[in-house]
């Protein structure tokens, strides 16, 4: 069973890479108005390391500067799959989630926000990590960007999950200095759920795009709700057609 897990996580990831190396399926021949965008992610702690994968697919509103989306994506515990492998915990104990949102996104002239919320799937463990439960909820996303100047932007990306019972909100800075093709700058995130909590505070860089391709990067330091001190790093990959 844990080979068949890895299997699909990793065939997920695949799948993303992919479209990657495959430029015929991100052409400029989309349909007017429609969008594609693909993403993986992978987050790594101290004590923990966790991947997501999904796609978002969006429809430009004639005439408006708003577009319609609906997203989709799965995540694992790629910690919890390292302790499966060395049968310290059971396959049945990975955590994972699958999310669906329908959302909104709008467009102004400084200012940009995007809006989701759909059903969740997540299995997470108990208190004690003697045992997993599968639950179902609601998810709910949303991401504010400002931008006052060319070289300047502030950032807030806030995500509510009743299946995880959890709450994850992150703000950034970026800086674009001297016209150069990125941006970088602080970053802080505090997050909760059903038995932890964490606080983090770093520094980013994003906005690196090659072709159709876009690529963010992080890394800091952390703190959880039992005063455990470490550090995290965190790296995106996304393709838009």
């Amino acid at each position: 069973m844990v080979r068949v897990r890895i299997w699909m996580t990793a065939a997920s990831l695949v799948a993303m890479l992919f479209a990657v190396v495959h430029p015929g399926h991100a052409s400029d021949s989309a349909p007017s108005g429609t969008w594609t965008v693909a993403f993986s992610s992978v987050e790594a702690e101290t004590l923990s390391s966790f991947a997501t994968t999904g796609i978002k697919r969006g429809m430009n509103l004639p005439n408006d500067p708003q577009s319609l989306f609906v997203s989709a994506s799965t995540g694992v515990s790629l910690s919890d799959g390292h302790r499966a492998r060395m049968g310290k915990i059971d396959a049945g104990q990975i955590d994972m989630q699958a999310r669906l949102m329908i959302g909104f996104e709008r467009a102004f002239p400084q200012f940009f926000m995007s809006f989701g919320l759909g059903p969740s799937l997540a299995r997470i463990k108990s208190s004690n990590g003697t045992f997993s439960s599968n639950q179902a909820g609601v998810v709910g996303q949303l991401d504010l960007w400002w931008r006052p100047r060319d070289d300047l932007s502030l950032s807030l990306a806030s995500v509510g999950d009743t299946a995880e019972q959890s709450w994850w909100n992150r703000v950034r800075i970026g800086w674009r200095p001297l016209g150069l093709p990125f941006a970088l700058g602080p970053e802080a995130s505090a997050s909760v759920g059903r038995n932890w909590s964490k606080l983090k505070a770093g520094f980013h860089i994003g906005d690196i795009k090659f072709w159709k391709l876009g690529f963010d990067a992080s890394g800091g330091w952390m703190i959880d709700e039992k005063n455990r001190k470490g550090s995290y790093i965190s790296a995106a990959l996304y393709l838009r057609y």
